[in-house]
């Protein structure tokens, strides 16, 4: 098998894209109309979010701002949107021109994802010195195995394009160290840059701290180590600030959303949310020791979440983690030291280095679910697989029975106790009632340990086979089957598609006449968040005022927060709600009435919505949002008469009964017309830096309105007022990183050129 890996070198990859192809077909082969995966965030956010974007490009318009949402909310700024990487414009193109749903389009590329994933491990463990058996091995453990089957199952898009690129970073930084020319840090930074744009900043910080350890590890094995260190150190620091060069036009907008957002202010408490909890170590054994979410009835009864604090990489790299020692192999210590790594920071506070950087590294703070560190220890048992096998195909034979004399001999004892422990928890669920919680939850523990004892029996019968010179290549390829095997029993139960194109309230309101653009706030039926009230008002044109996002804008979350969920509390019913959309239960608000009934959903409509946008007449300075929130909230300041601002405007203040229609309402420019003795227009749209107003020709500022809101000065007489989103964080920081994907694509055209000059 060797042999024929290493004379067609393609066949790798083209392995690896079927079995991904294979293991996700119904990711984009639905198995029934509308079908798709269905994990959380992929219902709840991101289908939503990529079918508005896919809408506004298919319109002509650059998806910057989405008004349909939090009463606006920054698309190009937001690093869930992705508005810059080749993946999302696949997805958009897809859509577009080939008429394949979001969801499917989502679905293909994740597929892609996980084979380029999967083909980046193989590129990285080759550079380590594996066999291409191993490098394989490696492959699969580390695109298809528990941490990124949860990642899928869960629906975290932007995880899974980030985390496919980091093996060709840490590629590329090895190829950087090897060369120590200046061109050959291309790959490197070539690689950051496209992860850097694909969308989730926590996985490009794991890219970081791999790269360090990798630093670590060349200074480790470097014979003058003072040298080693600083050459590494400066070709990674190059690395990183051309990467960072590269990945600004979604860098500069992401930093000012979250300057601007609830993750300013965070604490330990909510950095540690999510952490591996000590016994939850037990399901790197033993998967779904605690349950699994898609097995009723007993389902998941471990802590939450279960994508977070599960990692399963099959047992062959247990194995090789015990063996390590004996296989006298220097490569093992950079894998081994990823696998320890990933244990302790999982732990979150509790194993303390967590707490250490939160405290001392800026920016750490600003990501939570420490046992998403675990992908450290999925990429650390991957390189020690890789390295095990690695080690048996090429050591001798009295060697690769040094080697694997512990496991051949602890093996057989550790196949009796799973299976006797998988006998004891049938006879509890044999002798018991089935229908207690406990009995239940013992069947499935029996499958846990009678699973477990399967796959360890088949380890044990083909680690003897390596120990017999004449069965070594059948041996290999019963180990990759066998690995394969192992890690899909646990991956593919968690990768679930249901009919992603049902979503009762929404459709409902179609059906009800409530036309998209009407300003709404939805009530999911209990159990039904995700699905159906959250950003779905993206896809059907309506503009919710609530929504979900990792990074909400702070003033925003405050103002709505202060409405306590009630739509005709003051703070609330200034935002102009006109549909009040409930799932399954019927609500009596006053000044709302009966609209509709439709899918279980009841539709309420206010008679005398507040205005979306009017001109206020007198003024009123507070800079402090909790005392201005609580004059609204007590009826101390009637918003159609008086503005409260932070700052102050350079206003003439009129008198009532001026107007404001909007004329125009289109997600980057808002036309109002104004008539009237002036004074200070208001536009329930949150404030937000980038947006721009002009009255006639004449630009004008934009200040903080009621701690939340916009509102521009206004002279006496008739104007058209034109607020336009023109950002310039999006402006900058995309001229920037174009001109670096410039520079970068002709020095490696300069470099390809020069190389094929001197290949005689």
């Amino acid at each position: 098998m060797e042999q024929l890996l290493s004379r067609h070198r393609w066949l790798s990859p083209v392995i690896l894209l079927a079995a991904a192809v294979l293991m996700l077909q119904h990711a984009f082969i639905p198995e029934q109309p509308g079908y798709a995966l269905s994990g959380t965030d992929f219902t709840g956010g991101f289908y939503p979010l990529y079918s508005f974007s896919a809408e506004q490009v298919a319109q002509g318009q650059l998806p910057l701002w989405n008004p349909r949402q939090y009463a606006g909310f920054p698309v190009a700024g937001n690093p869930q949107a992705a508005v810059f990487y080749p993946g999302t414009w696949l997805v958009w193109a897809l859509n577009i021109f080939a008429d394949i749903s979001i969801p499917a389009a989502m679905g293909f590329v994740v597929v892609l994802h996980v084979a380029l994933a999967a083909w980046g491990m193989q590129v990285l463990m080759r550079r380590f010195g594996a066999t291409y058996a191993g490098a394989l091995a490696a492959a699969v453990i580390y695109s298809m195995s528990g941490w990124a089957a949860m990642r899928i199952y869960a629906g975290h898009f932007t995880i899974l394009t980030v985390y496919a690129w980091i093996p060709f970073i840490l590629a590329g930084y090895h190829y950087a160290l090897e060369k120590r020319t200046l061109a050959s840090l291309i790959p490197a930074t070539a690689a950051l840059g496209i992860a850097m744009l694909a969308g989730h900043p926590q996985m490009v910080l794991y890219a970081g701290i791999g790269t360090a350890v990798m630093w670590g590890y060349h200074v480790y094995c470097a014979e003058q180590k003072a040298a080693a260190a600083w050459g590494a150190f400066w070709r990674l620091a190059l690395i990183g600030a051309f990467g960072l060069v590269l990945g600004l036009a979604l860098i500069v907008p992401t930093l000012e959303l979250t300057l601007q957002s609830n993750r300013t202010d965070t604490t330990l408490f909510f950095v540690n949310q999510y952490h591996l909890p000590p016994q939850q170590l037990l399901t790197i054994l033993l998967p779904y020791l605690y349950g699994n979410p898609t097995r009723p009835p007993s389902q998941y009864w471990g802590v939450d979440f279960i994508q977070e604090v599960t990692i399963y990489v099959g047992l062959l790299p247990i194995v090789a983690l015990l063996l390590v020692m004996r296989m006298g192999d220097r490569r093992v210590v950079y894998w081994l030291a990823l696998t320890v790594l990933g244990v302790v920071l999982a732990l979150g506070a509790d194993g303390v280095l967590f707490a250490l950087l939160v405290r001392w590294l800026p920016g750490f703070d600003f990501f939570r679910a420490p046992a998403r560190f675990l992908y450290f220890t999925t990429v650390g048992f991957a390189g020690l697989a890789a390295l095990l096998l690695t080690h048996l195909q090429t050591a001798t034979d009295d060697r690769r029975k040094y080697t694997l004399a512990p496991a051949l001999q602890a093996m057989p004892y550790m196949v009796a106790g799973l299976f006797i422990a998988s006998a004891f928890y049938s006879g509890w669920f044999a002798s018991a009632s089935h229908q207690e919680v406990m009995p239940v939850r013992a069947s499935q523990t029996a499958g846990v340990f009678g699973y477990a004892g399967l796959a360890a029996l088949g380890t044990w019968g083909v680690l003897r086979l390596f120990v017999q010179k004449e069965r070594l290549n059948a041996a290999v390829v019963l180990a990759l089957v066998l690995l394969t095997w192992d890690v899909w029993r646990v991956s593919l139960p968690v990768i679930v598609t249901a009919d992603v194109t049902d979503t009762p309230i929404w459709d409902g309101a179609l059906a009800s006449s409530i036309a998209p653009g009407e300003r709404v706030i939805a009530f999911a039926p209990e159990g039904d968040y995700w699905r159906n009230a959250v950003n779905n008002a993206s896809i059907t044109g309506h503009h919710h005022i609530k929504g979900y996002d990792p990074l909400e804008i702070q003033s925003y979350v405050e103002f709505i927060g202060s409405g306590n969920q009630n739509p005709t509390h003051p703070v609330l019913n200034m935002l102009g709600i006109r549909y009040i959309f409930s799932g399954g239960t019927e609500r009596y608000d006053p000044g709302y009435t009966l609209a509709g009934l439709s899918h279980d959903t009841v539709y309420y409509e206010n008679s005398d919505p507040f205005p979306r946008a009017w001109v206020a007449y007198e003024g009123m300075l507070e800079p402090d949002p909790d005392t201005a929130l609580n004059a609204l909230a007590d009826g101390d300041v009637d918003p159609r008469e008086t503005v409260i601002l932070e700052e102050p405007l350079d206003c003439a203040l009129g008198e009532a009964g001026s107007t404001a229609q909007i004329a125009e309402y289109t997600p980057n420019e808002i036309t109002i017309e104004v008539e009237g003795s002036g004074g200070v227009l208001v536009l329930s749209d949150t404030y937000y830096p980038g947006w721009q107003a002009y009255v006639g020709d004449e630009r004008v500022d934009i200040r903080r309105a009621y701690t939340a809101l916009r509102g521009v000065c206004v002279p006496a007489g008739d104007h058209t007022v034109i607020f336009v989103y023109r950002p310039l964080s999006v402006l900058v920081g995309g001229v920037v990183s174009g001109i670096g994907w410039a520079v970068l694509g002709v020095v490696s055209g300069g470099v390809v050129f020069a190389g094929r000059r001197r290949t005689p």
